[in-house]
């Protein structure tokens, strides 16, 4: 998270960054968060959103879905490192902005692995940040086929 998102999107939109998503967290309201995607918009950004952390209650995206390309769930509890533990309410919280908006894209980041990448895409994620499972791995080229072919199967 960084202490002035809508300073950074512009920047980072402006050096070519396609898409931008900040926390929910660090807007102070909902006007904020609208003023934020129009400026990484203009400053190119093709996509904006929002992410929310595992214990903020999805309530708090409020009004903002609707505008948003992309939600992004995190399925950590504490941020900053790799190698986090998956938090299983993460799934929950897919399954019911899922349920509530279907053609949202939710992306999930934080834990994720081939224990639970099938179920996170039965609950309705389609894009996943993935760190550790494949920085991690023995074999990193595998890890990412064996994930994406999860996901796949799961999709189907």
């Amino acid at each position: 998270m960084v202490e002035d998102p809508l300073r950074i999107g512009e920047l980072v939109a402006r050096v070519g960054c396609a898409r931008v998503l900040a926390h929910i967290e660090t807007f102070e309201n909902e006007k904020s968060a609208k003023d934020a995607f129009a400026a990484w918009k203009s400053a190119g950004a093709k996509e904006t959103g929002l992410a929310i952390l595992i214990d903020t209650p999805l309530s708090a995206l409020g009004a903002l879905v609707p505008i948003c390309d992309a939600v992004q769930v995190m399925s950590i509890a504490k941020l900053g490192y790799q190698g986090a533990k998956f938090d299983e309410r993460a799934i929950e919280r897919v399954k019911e902005l899922h349920a509530k908006y279907p053609g949202l894209t939710i992306e999930v980041d934080g834990g994720v692995s081939d224990k639970n990448i099938a179920e996170l895409v039965c609950a309705g994620a389609r894009r996943f940040g993935v760190g550790s499972a494949i920085s991690r791995s023995d074999n990193p080229a595998d890890a990412y086929s064996r994930l994406k072919k999860l996901a796949e199967s799961a999709w189907l």
